[in-house]
């Protein structure tokens, strides 16, 4: 078996795996890559703030390089936090051995408040690790300590300094960051990218790292910052909080979006196949029934999974007259959209026809039933929207089934809910067995 080349991080430990060489490894795992890691500082910190940090001795951070040099063959080199001047000259000889692009995050203070690079080091990191890096991806605060200069200025003088190519993140154009290649040019990274509000932990760790990969895989600069912005954006949206402060990028989002998508895709099509098999002609309205479920934290009906075409009447059998896809409803996908914001883990509904006979029999085996009348829509709502939301207000809760009994050229309609196409797959079943 041929064996892969792994990407190396080298930087400060931080315990709460938000930054550092953690949020170096989760970046290279997801990617689909191999990642070794050298330690130079173990630091005391966590989301709410920094309280210490014990750098390794030199011998130490040699001894881990080599260890790692003598056994595998490294792609691409990331430098985070070093520390101290002794730590910067041990890595400096120690990659001067080493045939790969260095990508240099110049960590110099710490999101939660911490120093972690001595002062009097700042002019050694210039001379020993931006002078050979292939990149050097500052912030726009230590960009100004590391040269004195800001924006543009900031990036030609790093350049001068040696760095092949400069990456400036933050600074005066909100969202998007700067760019510096090796023959001048200047370019803007991120540009149309949604901006989250919010204070994140180890959105620079993971960009690096994430330009790493790209530029590795054969991607040109340009096109590799692109996407590793898109990737920490992706897993900013998706971030959620661990602890009382900074909330901790999570790098996964995009696997596990992916993930659920596959996942959400199976339910409804298994959902379907479970209605057809019990014959649900006599609950299909005039319009056809559409069965739809939503992936986690689903933002648009883009990300709610139906049937296009719908389940339709043909002859004496109901049939499937698309594919499943997300995208494939408007109706459906606006009352399962509506539903999740009361309660996320509502995420699937199925319409079938109205009759007293289902709402009766629906009492009898104890499912909740809600109702909304047209007659008291409002102007300039959407029905869907408005109808089920003022229904959950009025009880508190999802109801297992919300209908209305139509209005001019409105069919009467029941919505079957569930927090999964088989459970209300499940209902519907039910209902059928005690009609």
């Amino acid at each position: 078996m041929n064996r892969r080349d792994i990407f190396l991080t080298i930087g400060g430990s931080d315990p709460s795996a938000g930054a550092g060489i953690q949020a170096d490894l989760k970046t290279f795992q997801v990617m689909g890559e191999y990642g070794a890691s050298v330690v130079t500082s173990i630091t005391s910190q966590n989301t709410s703030g920094f309280s210490g940090r014990y750098d390794l001795p030199p011998a130490i951070i040699q001894s881990q390089i080599q260890a790692i040099v003598e056994d595998m063959t490294i792609a691409a080199v990331k430098i985070g936090m070093v520390g101290s001047g002794a730590a910067i000259r041990t890595i400096a000889g120690e990659l001067s051995t080493i045939e790969a692009p260095v990508f240099l995050d110049p960590v110099i203070l710490s999101t939660t408040g911490g120093q972690l690079l001595d002062r009097d080091s700042i002019d050694l990191l210039k001379e020993e690790l931006v002078s050979i890096a292939y990149l050097v991806i500052p912030n726009a605060k230590e960009a100004e300590i590391l040269t004195g200069r800001s924006g543009a200025d900031a990036a030609r003088e790093l350049s001068r300094l040696g760095a092949a190519n400069v990456i400036i993140t933050g600074g005066d154009t909100e969202g998007t960051d700067l760019l510096l290649d090796e023959e001048g040019n200047l370019s803007l990274i991120g540009e149309g990218l949604e901006v989250v509000e919010g204070n994140f932990h180890g959105t620079g760790c993971t960009y690096t790292s994430s330009i790493a990969v790209n530029i590795v895989r054969g991607m040109n600069l340009l096109d590799a910052a692109e996407s590793a912005k898109r990737f920490v954006m992706e897993g900013i949206i998706d971030a959620y909080p661990v602890g009382y402060g900074l909330i901790p990028v999570n790098q996964s989002a995009r696997l596990i979006r992916t993930s659920n998508r596959y996942l959400v895709i199976e339910d409804v099509k298994n959902a379907v196949c479970r209605l057809l098999d019990h014959r649900i002609t006599r609950l299909l309205p005039e319009v056809g029934s559409n069965l739809a479920v939503a992936i986690p934290n689903a933002k648009g009906k883009e990300d709610v999974a139906a049937v296009r075409g719908r389940i339709v009447k043909c002859g004496n059998a109901a049939v499937q007259v698309g594919p499943v896809e997300f995208g494939a409803s408007d109706h459906i996908a606006r009352i399962v959209l509506s539903m999740m914001r009361f309660d996320p883990d509502m995420r699937a509904c199925c319409n079938i026809r109205y009759s007293d006979e289902i709402i009766d029999v629906a009492s009898s085996i104890e499912f909740l039933s809600g109702s909304f009348s047209r007659e008291d829509e409002p102007e300039g709502v959407n029905t869907m929207d408005w109808g089920v939301t003022s229904v959950i207000k009025e009880y508190g809760c999802i109801p297992d089934l919300i209908y209305d009994k139509g209005g001019i050229g409105k069919e009467a309609m029941i919505r079957v809910t569930g927090k999964s196409g088989t459970e209300v797959t499940s209902k519907i079943i039910k209902l059928l067995e005690a009609l």
